[in-house]
Order: C-alpha cells, then sequence, then structure tokens
C-alpha cells in the first residue's frame, strides 16, 4: 500500500518547479514584448525577470546542497543577463 505522505514532497516539488518555469516563461515574453515595443515597463520587467534565478535555488536547496542550488542560481544568472543585452538591438 502506497502511503502519501511519502508522494507528497515529491508531487510539491513537481508543483513547484512547474510553476517557476511557467512564471519564467512568462516573464521572458514580457520582456521580449517590452524590449521590441520600447514600453516603459522593461526596467520592472528585468527587475522580475533576474529574480527567478534565485527563486528556482530556493527551492533547489531544500532537495539539494548549498553549492548546486548555487551553481544553477549562477548559471540561470548569466543566461538571463546575456538574454537582457538583446535589448540592445
Amino acid at each position: 500500500m502506497y502511503q502519501k505522505r511519502l508522494f507528497y514532497p515529491v508531487f510539491k516539488l513537481h508543483d513547484d518547479i512547474r510553476l517557476l518555469w511557467l512564471e519564467n516563461v512568462l516573464w521572458t515574453r514580457f520582456f521580449i514584448i517590452s524590449a521590441i515595443f520600447s514600453l516603459p515597463d522593461i526596467q520592472s520587467v528585468i527587475q522580475r525577470l533576474l529574480r527567478n534565478p534565485e527563486d528556482f535555488a530556493k527551492i533547489f536547496r531544500c532537495f539539494y546542497n548549498d553549492k548546486i542550488a548555487k551553481r544553477f542560481e549562477e548559471l540561470f544568472s548569466n543566461f538571463l543577463f546575456n538574454v537582457q543585452t538583446w535589448q540592445t538591438w
């Protein structure tokens, strides 16, 4: 017989990561739209988009060690900083 207690953390992790990826997709889309149309909200969109690596790292710290979470945050941040430079098209 399966114990629900054992599966809850797995489902919670799955749902949390899925939500974070969804947020990342949305904020990336908002960034692209704001950059292409030179919208006045670009700075606030960038600021929110750059919070995503920290949000992922918080979740990863619960399941992995701090070193792995920090490295993921660093790599993801570097990727987003590179994306941000696309604004200068």
